[in-house]
């Protein structure tokens, strides 16, 4: 049996996707940086559907190289602009949302203010709820859409065979 979300489920979290997402949700955080804070978040809770969705985003955006993308995707750091954004993301993870002394001070000297660092926060929040939702939903035997086994970690397992067919 397959299990599927509620559409009352379904039509909420739409509804924060669309609140998220909407120009000026965040005082330090843009659509690219939500990006980086949702696969770097991802890649921490092991979820591949949603890490290859947001992957699929940064690429789609030219955000950053693919080597970059593939680098986040693997729990890894960047080297270009975002990799601050995805220490600050892996600190929010790392203690549940509390950030360290040493973490907060870290982060200060990367630039980033205490609001900036609740942003960072409240984003790994509201990805890890996502993630659960989506890894639960994979576990119990939801089908993967076909342009997602193309990337992230799908793009590596029992997909690769069918990626020439899709």
């Amino acid at each position: 049996m397959i299990l599927i979300l509620s559409l009352q489920l379904f039509r909420t979290f739409l509804s924060i996707n669309d609140v998220l997402s909407k120009e000026g949700a965040f005082e330090y955080i843009g659509p690219i940086e939500r990006e980086v804070i949702n696969t770097v978040t991802s890649a921490i809770n092991n979820c591949e559907i949603c890490l290859s969705f947001h992957t699929s985003s940064l690429a789609r955006q030219k955000a950053m190289s693919s080597e970059d993308i593939a680098l986040l995707a693997a729990g890894g750091l960047p080297d270009n602009k975002y990799t601050n954004l995805a220490i600050a993301a892996k600190y929010a993870n790392a203690h549940k949302g509390i950030l360290l002394e040493r973490e907060k001070a870290h982060l200060a000297e990367l630039g980033f203010n205490l609001d900036h660092q609740y942003e960072v926060t409240f984003l790994v929040g509201q990805m890890t709820a996502n993630n659960y939702v989506f890894a639960s939903l994979i576990n119990e035997g939801a089908p993967v859409e076909d342009g997602l086994k193309k990337m992230g970690p799908f793009k590596d397992t029992v997909y690769k065979a069918l990626k020439e067919e899709m």
